[in-house]
């Protein structure tokens, strides 16, 4: 499934955020500056990322989340940002998020685009674990990075990369509450399907039978609703 891009109207931020966003963008920036010479797989990630316009603060914002997530993936360095900008996880920042992915991923090398799908795999990540926080508008910013991810890994040329951003979106449609009910669970089996087709019981078992316990819950979801029953009490009683 494809994101249709929609219009975009940014909330108005206070001159006073404008500047707290600078300072913090700018303290970063500092003791980066000095490390990243010696460490050149961490400088090319910085520089497929730090392409934004100073006078857009969402897109600031945007960006010192993924720059963050670049730096360090692990839930301890990620969540204490997405706690800061919690007032800015929406819906509009996932637009945002895809459109800049879209575009950006077809100007910069094929190394500094992997980094940046990576990127964008090790955010979704965080967001779909970002507890008590994890709201539908949280989710949505993670489908839209997962798949602005898909725009750089193909089933093809990253058979298992394609295959784990299945995964994800499969358990995210599971748990997704925006949309039909049952659009949402023949998406997600269409996706745990996909995964299954790369994570194959024979070459991957472990992976294979981690997606089969997914794809089971699903059909039982699926069949439950089309039996006229109502999904929350199963939900509820599982």
């Amino acid at each position: 499934m494809l994101f249709q891009n929609k219009s975009y109207n940014p909330k108005p931020i206070t001159s006073i955020k404008q500047q707290i966003i600078k300072v913090i963008l700018t303290t970063l920036s500092l003791p980066l500056a000095l490390v990243l010479p010696f460490f050149p797989q961490l400088r090319r990630k910085m520089a497929a990322l730090v392409q934004f316009q100073a006078d857009d603060p969402d897109l600031a914002v945007l960006m010192l989340l993924l720059q963050t997530a670049a730096i360090d993936p692990r839930p301890e360095a990620v969540y204490p940002v997405l706690h800061t900008y919690r007032d800015r996880l929406d819906e509009n920042l996932g637009e945002q998020l895809y459109r800049w992915s879209a575009s950006r991923l077809k100007q910069v090398t094929p190394t500094e685009a992997e980094d940046i799908a990576t990127t964008l795999v090790n955010f979704s990540n965080r967001l779909c674990t970002f507890k008590p926080d994890r709201d539908s508008q949280i989710l949505e910013i993670a489908r839209l990075g997962y798949e602005a991810a898909l725009i750089f890994y193909g089933r093809d040329n990253f058979p298992q990369n394609w295959a784990k951003i299945q995964y994800n979106l499969g358990c995210l449609y599971r748990d997704r509450k925006r949309g039909q009910l049952d659009d949402n669970i023949r998406m997600a089996i269409s996706y745990l399907e996909n995964a299954q087709k790369v994570f194959t019981a024979v070459a991957y078992p472990q992976e294979s039978r981690l997606i089969q316990h997914h794809l089971m819950a699903v059909y039982q979801q699926q069949s439950y609703l089309q039996a006229g029953n109502n999904l929350e009490e199963l939900i509820s009683n599982s």
